[in-house]
Parts: C-alpha cells; sequence; structure tokens
C-alpha cells in the first residue's frame, strides 16, 4: 500500500474553495490541463447536505508500457466517486479503474481549512495494488499521476482565484 498526502494553500475562504470545487466551468479547465475527457454521471445532494457525485473520466493517453503490459489494455478509464461532508469540510473519494476495478483501490479525502492566506487543501490517500511482483510498480506509477493531477488541478484553483480578484 502507497500512501500519499498533498498540500496546497489558495487565496479564497474555504466557501469559495468548494463553490470552484463543484463548478463545471473550473472541472472543464482541470480537464483540459489534463488531457482528460470525464462525465458527470449523477450528483446527489441529500437532505442533510451530503453531496455524491460520479464521473467517468479517461485520460487522453496510453499507459506506461509496464502498466499496460501487465492489465493487457493501452488506455484505462476510471469511476470517481465524491461524497461531500459540508459539517466536516471535506470530501471522501474513491477510484475504480475500468480494469483490474478487483485488484486496485485508491481512495482517501479532501479536507478544507482557513488558513492565514485564505484557505489549505489537504488531500490524502491511499492506493494498493494487488499483482504479484509488479504491484509496487504500478502503485508507483499511480501515485505519480495522482500526485501531477492534484498539482496541476492546485495550478488551475490559483488561476482560477487570480481571475476572480481581478
Amino acid at each position: 500500500m502507497a500512501k500519499f498526502r498533498l498540500t496546497h494553500t489558495f487565496h479564497s475562504s474555504t466557501d469559495a474553495f468548494w463553490e470552484m470545487f463543484w463548478d463545471p466551468d473550473f472541472d472543464a479547465l482541470v480537464n483540459a490541463s489534463a488531457s482528460v475527457v470525464s462525465d458527470v454521471m449523477s450528483d446527489k445532494t441529500d437532505a442533510d447536505g451530503i453531496r455524491t457525485q460520479v464521473v467517468t473520466s479517461k485520460p487522453d493517453r496510453t499507459l506506461p508500457p509496464a502498466v499496460a503490459r501487465v492489465i493487457g489494455a493501452q488506455e484505462i478509464s476510471y469511476r470517481t466517486t465524491l461524497t461531500y461532508y459540508p459539517e466536516r469540510n471535506c470530501v471522501s473519494w474513491e477510484v475504480q479503474p475500468s480494469v483490474f476495478a478487483d485488484k486496485v483501490t485508491a481512495k482517501g479525502h479532501i479536507a478544507v481549512s482557513a488558513h492565514e492566506d485564505g484557505c489549505e487543501r489537504v488531500v490524502t490517500g491511499d492506493v494498493t495494488v494487488k499483482v504479484r511482483f509488479v504491484g509496487s510498480v504500478i502503485e508507483k506509477a499511480i501515485l505519480e499521476d495522482v500526485t501531477r493531477s492534484y498539482n496541476r488541478a492546485a495550478e488551475v484553483a490559483t488561476r482560477w482565484f487570480a481571475g476572480k480578484r481581478a
């Protein structure tokens, strides 16, 4: 199992962060920056304000050769479930790949809190790949991709908030 933690600070309130997080225009900018095509499959909010969104995503790139050999596919898509808990100011997330879903687990949390410069987003997660001999190689590739993705989203968010202040 590989664990990760990423922290980013934004010049915004926590409320403005969540407003941006759920904005389809922001999502489109993040997807464009990552060459990903996404579709919201469902988006529901219950009586307690808990919001659950299910998104399918397909990166516009092929997998690294080592990963492609193991899974027998050049491309992969993902189903991401996001559950927002407003009273805790956090989202739990879980990603299921289109292949090897029974062998790959990726889940965690996104917590947002007030910070002296605005707000701080902390993304934590666990990635587990149960594939004999190469599981750790695949975990490393997934962690690199997740880190790159969240860092890219942070860059887009920084530009988003800078544009809102202008």
